[in-house]
């Protein structure tokens, strides 16, 4: 992402306020201790403003106060009797205004946020994550021609030797993020769905990718392009993918799986999404290549973009912007981590990032597309449309940028499942990750996406009542399933019982009558296990092709092992 020599680049800097930063030699990496997978800044790197020192920052409030008063006394003489009160507040305003005008003067000179190069990232220090990749692409464009791009995306691949489910798993940022935003859950995610392999791209505009002068790149349609060649990078053919899609990513998303083979399988999960929301289009054409491009480019470039570049600068270099501007939109602001902040600050170090910010936001009221696919509505029924689709939508009860009534309204004309996670925010994946993740496990098992049979999803991390299964065996449902229909050996010395109550399954874990469990599971009703540091159980009801998911509820006082006992209680209801 080298600068360009031509005006219209947007990898140069607006006036000369960005620089490349210095490193005698490259550096090692140092891992965030919150987050393994983030690396913090490089030695010498600042994503703020520097603090004035004292001493200069004395000397300016000095020359500030000289200054004032010579604008406001213009001779000694004037001194010799009392000042007016009007003098008075004004020689205080100007040398308010002069300390504060002199001091951004020298942190802009001297002290300034550094604005790196991607090309120098790599070569002089390091790319954000352990995941980060960058790499010149070739991109498609509408099959006439091929540019070169060089793009900066996360690559995770699946370290478990189990037999992969989706060919891969791609996931797109929403705005003024980065594919960083991703990084808590790519992991989880990725061996969850077993996928063999997940990317996510850092859009144009945003980010460690190049930010060239053509508009269409900043467009969710030049970025489902952008993402459609790291997909196919990933293997020849593609049979099985999962797309997901954050907030304005969650158009990239549904471009992508337009853009993909028929008869491939798709999983779409948009989180947040921002459809239905886009304010107005000002330009319905393309607005390169017309008669007055050149005056409204040196507009755009020499004016508009310098002075709002400027302003941009300076309230993202200030101390703990980010940190402000996330607990707006976090669930529960409190729970805000400092690498949560640093995944957000890490793109806004890269050279040029202001111009391309602004670039991207004239590129979303700019018609791009054909066929009415600038509409959301159309768009998503286009992709519901498809074979082999299945589609969830999951958002946050406390979501501050899209209400949550605002996107069910959106979506009432269209059966798609909706998942509401209480207390979470607009960045749900990133501030409940686990949650998250669940809700997608959920789903696929009311789908029957992911194939369950008795107990195989005890994790190794559970109660210490509750030891690792030695065999497992599936439990056969009878057709009338009125009363209780096996037990099973769960693992030395434990046995389970299953009663079926309608739609409900009371399950019975005991050991030598001591430490009884007693779980019960209903269709509409879920509880995380994580939170009561207990296993769930995966049964799968076969004749009626319907899988439960059984959470541990509370321990039960010991029960006398006789099955009509435990046939003629009533069902337990949660709490």
């Amino acid at each position: 992402m080298e600068p360009s020599t031509t005006p219209s680049s947007l990898n140069s800097s607006y006036s000369s306020t960005t620089t490349d930063g210095e490193a005698a030699e490259p550096q090692v990496p140092r891992p965030d201790p919150e987050e393994p997978l983030l690396n913090l800044f490089p030695t010498g790197v600042f994503p703020t403003y520097r603090p004035v020192p004292v001493l200069v920052q004395v000397a300016l409030i000095v020359l500030s106060s000289l200054a004032s008063a010579a604008t406001t006394w213009k001779h000694l003489r004037d001194l010799r009797k009392a000042p007016t009160v009007a003098e008075i507040f004004g020689f205080m305003g100007k040398a308010l205004v002069f300390t504060v005008l002199s001091t951004a003067a020298v942190q802009d000179i001297f002290l300034r946020p550094s604005r790196l190069s991607t090309n120098t990232l790599v070569q002089r220090y390091f790319l954000p994550s352990a995941l980060s990749k960058y790499e010149p692409l070739s991109i498609s464009r509408d099959g006439e021609s091929t540019e070169t791009l060089g793009v900066h995306y996360l690559q995770y691949e699946n370290p478990t030797t189990e037999e992969a489910k989706y060919d891969a798993l791609y996931v797109n940022h929403g705005f003024g993020a980065s594919s960083l935003s991703w990084l808590p859950a790519i992991p989880d995610l990725t061996k969850r769905l077993r996928a063999k392999i997940c990317r996510g791209h850092d859009a144009v505009g945003f980010g460690f990718t190049d930010r060239p002068s053509n508009l269409l790149n900043y467009s969710t349609k030049g970025s489902a392009r952008i993402a459609m060649s790291l997909l196919h990078k990933s293997t020849a053919t593609l049979e099985s993918v999962a797309l997901f899609g954050h907030s304005l990513g969650a158009l990239t998303t549904l471009k992508m799986a337009l853009q993909l083979p028929v008869e491939t399988s798709k999983l779409i999960v948009l989180c947040s999404p921002a459809l239905g929301v886009k304010p107005f289009q000002v330009f319905s054409f393309p607005i390169e290549g017309r008669w007055w491009s050149p005056i409204f480019n040196f507009v755009r470039f020499r004016l508009i973009y310098p002075v709002f570049g400027f302003v941009l600068h300076r309230v993202v270099g200030t101390k703990n912007f980010w940190k402000r501007a996330l607990r707006s939109v976090w669930g529960d602001p409190d729970k805000l981590k400092d690498s949560d902040a640093l995944r957000f600050q890490w793109p806004s170090i890269g050279l040029g990032w202001e111009r391309g910010f602004m670039q991207f936001g004239v590129a979303q009221i700019t018609k791009f597309e054909k066929d009415g696919l600038d509409d959301d509505a159309v768009l998503l029924r286009r992709v519901l449309e498809l074979p082999n689709t299945k589609m969830l939508v999951i958002i946050g009860s406390s979501d501050s940028v899209i209400p949550p009534k605002k996107i069910a309204k959106f979506f009432e004309d269209f059966e798609v499942p909706i998942v509401e996670l209480q207390g979470l925010g607009h960045d749900s994946f990133e501030e409940g990750t686990q949650e998250f993740c669940d809700a997608v496990d959920d789903f696929l098992r009311s789908t029957g996406e992911v194939e369950r049979t008795a107990f195989d999803v005890i994790p190794s991390c559970v109660s210490p009542h509750f030891p690792q299964p030695t065999s497992l065996t599936t439990v056969s449902f009878l057709e009338d399933p009125s009363h209780i229909i096996t037990q099973q050996f769960l693992a030395p010395g434990w046995t389970v019982c299953i009663t079926i109550y309608s739609a409900n399954l009371l399950v019975l874990l005991r050991k030598d009558d001591r430490h009884p469990a007693a779980f019960l599971c209903s269709k509409h009703c879920c509880i995380t296990p994580r939170s009561i540091g207990m296993p769930p159980l995966g049964v799968k009801c076969l004749h009626k092709s319907t899988v439960f998911t059984l959470y541990s509820i509370f321990i039960m006082p010991p029960l006398e092992p006789k099955n009509e006992n435990l046939q003629s209680k009533k069902p337990i209801h949660s709490t």
